[in-house]
Parts: C-alpha cells; sequence; structure tokens
C-alpha cells in the first residue's frame, strides 16, 4: 500500500494544481476586462489634461496681452500727470484717451 501512496499524493498534487490554474484561467477574463476600462479611463484623463493644458497655455496668453495693455495705460496715465505737472496750472492735465483693443 505504501508503494501507492507516493504515486497517489502526487497524482492529488498535480490534480490541485490543475484546479488552481483553471481557476486562474476563469479570473484572467474579468482582469482583462478590468485593465481594459481602466485604460479607457486613463485615456480619457490624458485627453482631459490635455484639453486643461491647452487652455491654461491659452489663459496664460491672455493674461499676458492684458498685462501688457495695463503697463501701457499706467505709462500714458503717468505722462499725463506729469505734463499736467509741467504746464503749471497745479491741477490734473486730462489724461490722453486710451482705446483697449478687443481680446479674441
Amino acid at each position: 500500500m505504501n508503494e501507492l501512496t507516493g504515486p497517489l499524493n502526487r497524482v492529488e498534487a498535480a490534480l490541485n494544481q490543475l484546479c488552481n490554474d483553471l481557476g486562474t484561467l476563469d479570473v484572467l477574463p474579468g482582469v482583462e476586462q478590468g485593465v481594459s476600462q481602466t485604460n479607457e479611463r486613463l485615456a480619457r484623463v490624458e485627453h482631459q489634461v490635455s484639453l486643461t493644458r491647452a487652455a491654461n497655455e491659452q489663459t496664460a496668453a491672455t493674461l499676458e496681452a492684458i498685462r501688457v495693455d495695463l503697463g501701457e495705460v499706467v505709462r500714458l496715465l503717468a505722462a499725463g500727470l506729469v505734463s499736467g505737472a509741467q504746464d503749471g496750472s497745479g491741477g490734473l492735465a486730462a489724461a490722453p484717451s486710451v482705446t483697449l483693443r478687443p481680446r479674441g
């Protein structure tokens, strides 16, 4: 009987391993579907990041243009105030007319 026990134990171990392998195979489609869904979500997030980055770059460019316009307005106002002080009237001179260009 002992001579049968060793081979039976090996067969039992092999069957257990086979059952484990088959169980793993049953899980694989679910794992693959989960990976696929995660990849789809990642692609959507990357697309949103790209859109946000482009919007931020546009906003930065717009803010820079506004900064330049404000600098020009301040320069013109300062020039008007200086010229008013130089004309000896003691009052403030009218600031030069400033027209800001529309954003597009």
